[in-house]
């Protein structure tokens, strides 16, 4: 549809249209909760502790401490004191990503569904339908297995142990590399694997552990396959989310369909985020008519991104078979 480039300079009174507007804001709360309901992936980024809201800023700005301070030591007396400097502290930075869905109606289309006909639930059944296109693109980007300059940041490339992440090379600051393992025949070794990625993705005190493991359903599957009808215990949090779970260890294991063929992701909210912009957090723009078509046209707004502060506590296993 060729809207007017002047789409947002003719927002007055003449243009805009009231009804409209206020039913897409009225509908906006649901619309943006069913954003993150329907995808198990996007549920727990929104309601684990990884979700955020940011007050805008040029990007988003990640602090990082580097390294030990390497003047800590022992002394004896006299003996002299380090006191070289020491710069422990840097930073990654996340560009904001956008992403939009226009809702329009033609004249046309309003009056053949005005009066008696309704034309609510015409624009209610578009609004519906854009809700479930953001969720498509959102859920789908975030298991992306390249990196896409306007999309968010792929955990499954944040998950990647080489690459360039929040601005910083891997293969130069290797601390900042997350856990990537090659795995095979689940029947064979997947519980071995699992094991080891959780406790690579652990604290050695195990405290600081794995909260979610998201993978395809195949694989779930498997692992459902190799456990005993009593260790399948189901995760509460998940279901009260309507998602069914499985748990290892004390993370729940799910399964989502946008995550790549073979792949396990060990992930932990503490250091994995999605972040929003406070102020375009699915906005409504009003509904305006262009200057040279008979419909009315709005736009639902969002500016985020997905960001890791420590990769090291992130993983994946791939290329994992029957």
């Amino acid at each position: 549809m060729a809207l007017s480039s002047n789409l947002y300079s003719q927002a007055t009174p003449a243009y805009t249209d009231d009804l409209f507007t206020s039913t897409l804001l009225n509908y906006m709360p649901e619309l943006t909760e069913q954003v993150f309901e329907d995808f198990v992936a996007l549920n727990w980024l929104k309601n684990a502790d990884s979700y955020r809201e940011e007050d805008g800023g040029e990007r988003i700005f990640v602090p990082l401490v580097k390294e030990k301070n390497t003047t800590a030591g022992f002394f004896d007396m006299y003996d002299p004191i380090a006191v070289t400097p020491v710069t422990p502290l840097t930073g990654a930075f996340y560009e904001w990503k956008e992403m939009a869905v226009s809702i329009s109606i033609a004249h046309k289309e309003e009056r053949q569904n005005s009066g008696k006909h309704k034309i609510l639930p015409l624009l209610q059944s578009r609004i519906d339908n854009a809700r479930q296109s953001l969720s498509d693109l959102l859920a789908a980007s975030l298991f992306a297995t390249t990196q896409v300059d306007k999309k968010p940041e792929s955990i499954d490339v944040i998950c990647d142990s080489t690459g360039t992440v929040g601005t910083i090379p891997r293969a130069t600051y290797t601390w900042w590399a997350a856990n990537e393992t090659t795995s095979g025949s689940f029947a064979a070794q997947g519980l071995s694997d699992m094991r080891t990625m959780y406790n690579t993705c652990s604290s050695s005190a195990g405290k600081d552990a794995p909260n979610f493991i998201v993978t395809t359903q195949s694989v779930y599957e498997y692992y459902e396959g190799v456990l005993q009808p009593q260790e399948r215990f189901a995760d509460p949090v998940m279901a009260d989310g309507g998602f069914q779970s499985l748990r290892f260890k004390t993370a729940p294991v799910v399964f989502d369909q946008y995550v790549p063929s073979g792949r396990m992701y060990f992930l932990n909210s503490k250091y994995l985020n999605l972040v929003m912009d406070s102020g375009t957090n699915f906005v409504v723009s009003p509904f305006v008519k262009p200057i040279n078509q008979a419909c009315r046209t709005a736009q639902i707004l969002a500016m985020l991104n997905v960001i890791a502060s420590r990769p090291n506590r992130l993983g994946k296993l791939v290329s994992i078979t029957a």
